[in-house]
């Protein structure tokens, strides 16, 4: 999207962050960690300035990956939070995530260690090889993930940290998948079917009309 991340961009004359904060300041959450390239932080920090006073928040630098950039907040937590028990992940571009969404994947991280939120698929997926269908799947054993989840933070850590997660094939998977690799369970969360992903500049128009 022309270079801007989609965090940034604005949504009804908003940054589209802002929308992941509203639902986090009314929400279950003791405090936010918000990781963006190092370049970003000044700008970020001074965007959120006298904004969210009641909800304690940080600004960190990522990683070169998703997933190291996740290690940092994990890590920054760690070391800053001694008593932060859970960590909740949000990519904060789903503008219409409610505190609803966000107490819900606590609540069953809390009773279960881990646990994410899903909506069912709707079409048949596919997997191509070579512009030919290989494989097909019904709906009905398909699932969407979606942020926010929330895991056990000796979990995700371990996740992270663990021999059987390193190396180049492991290095871009998704917390989701580190996590299984460990033998750990995670719970889904279903039924939030409007917690749309902005992905594509179109998506700006869209959720400006809802």
């Amino acid at each position: 999207m022309g270079g801007l991340q989609k965090q940034f961009l604005r949504l009804n004359k908003r940054p589209v962050l802002f929308y992941s904060l509203d639902a986090f300041a009314e929400s279950d959450i003791a405090g936010v960690v918000i990781v963006v390239p190092e370049e970003k932080i000044a700008y970020t920090r001074r965007l959120i300035k006298g904004k969210y006073t009641h909800l304690p928040i940080d600004v960190i630098a990522g990683g070169k990956t998703r997933r190291f950039s996740s290690y940092n907040g994990i890590e920054f937590l760690r070391r800053t939070k001694q008593d932060c028990g859970f960590v909740v992940f949000h990519d904060g571009v789903r503008a219409l995530v409610s505190p609803g969404m966000v107490n819900a994947v606590i609540s069953s991280a809390r009773t279960h260690g881990a646990a994410v939120l899903v909506s069912r698929g709707v079409n048949v997926m596919v997997h191509i090889q070579k512009s030919v269908v290989t494989a097909a799947h019904s709906p009905n054993a398909i699932f969407n993930t979606q942020t926010p989840h929330c895991y056990r933070i000796d979990w995700i850590g371990e996740a992270h940290e663990s021999p059987v997660n390193r190396g180049h094939k492991r290095n871009a998977y998704e917390n989701i998948e580190l996590v299984l690799a460990i033998g750990k369970p995670i719970h889904v969360v279903e039924g939030f079917y409007r917690n749309t992903k902005l992905t594509f500049p179109q998506d700006v128009v869209s959720l400006s009309a809802l």
